[in-house]
């Protein structure tokens, strides 16, 4: 059985990226001691800049939805019986909070899946499949970025993922300027607009783009851009690199071993921890 304090941990730590993006932005939690957890039981010790800016509010959504999910007979059989008790609950609120994030969003009036690719959407992906010169493909990962970028975590209101777009050419040994990357956004744009309109163009591509991402105070400082902090940037190579060696045949272990290697400089031997780190680092990218 895992106890209340247990659980904590676990919700702060599988939720520490998406605090530091979401609501430090993208500095360290200041915050060292999990609330309600053995070494803070009454939640005493979070600092005022977590209170304020939503970093421990997101704990509370996120072990409000774990409790939704625990109240089914079904879950707590599963968890009573699992060998890793506590890996099996990271597990759970890696999905919790992909459920908050599609929740926010359809609240926001966005759509609930945005990487899908049927629909509308589809004939896009076929008219782009169906580009020259070689490009289709890149293309529709260049559309995909800009069709899910508006809704992750890192999304900057006003840019285009040009950086993203970087990293996963580089991953794929290509090394690219800004410049080109944004010739292909526009090209994405223009057969999109081609294919079903100016008007679905700026409703789900150009409007997201420009104004989603977590809600916050108007300051004096806004619309100055921050830049990426060190540990997001080797997560979003991490992740670029995961994908790249996938699409190339190698087994999840594998792909996650060479790319810490590429990454970081270092050889390890892949644990449940990794993967389980790496599945929530893809769902927020």
């Amino acid at each position: 059985m895992i106890s209340n304090p247990q659980i904590a941990e676990i919700i702060w730590q599988a939720t520490r990226a998406e605090r530091s993006l979401r609501h430090h932005r993208g500095k360290h939690c200041p915050t060292p001691i999990a609330p309600y957890s053995a070494g803070d039981p009454h939640g005493t010790l979070v600092k005022g800049e977590c209170i304020n800016s939503g970093c421990l509010d997101l704990l509370h959504e996120a072990w409000a939805k774990l409790e939704e999910l625990l109240a089914k007979d079904s879950t707590r059989k599963k968890l009573d019986g699992a060998t890793n008790p506590a890996a099996y609950v990271r597990r759970m609120v890696t999905t919790c909070l992909a459920d908050l994030r599609r929740e926010e969003r359809v609240r926001r009036g966005h759509p609930a899946k945005p990487s899908r690719i049927d629909g509308p959407a589809g004939r896009v992906v076929t008219a782009l499949e169906a580009v020259g010169d070689g490009r289709g493909q890149w293309l529709v990962t260049v559309f995909r970025f800009l069709r899910c970028y508006p809704y992750g975590p890192s999304h900057v209101s006003g840019r285009w993922p040009v950086d993203g777009l970087i990293a996963e050419r580089r991953a794929l040994g290509d090394e690219v300027e800004a410049s080109e990357i944004l010739g292909d956004v526009r090209e994405v744009l223009r057969v999109a607009e081609e294919v079903l309109g100016a008007s679905w163009v700026y409703d789900n591509l150009t409007l997201p783009t420009q104004n989603s991402g977590p809600c916050g105070e108007l300051t004096d400082s806004v619309g100055t851009f921050a830049e990426p902090s060190v540990e997001h940037a080797l997560v979003s190579r991490l992740v670029a690199h995961y994908s790249h060696l996938t699409r190339s045949g190698k087994s999840p272990d594998e792909a996650l071993r060479d790319a810490v290697r590429l990454t970081c400089g270092v050889n390890v031997s892949v644990t449940q921890e990794m993967r389980e780190a790496m599945e929530e680092f893809r769902r927020a990218e």
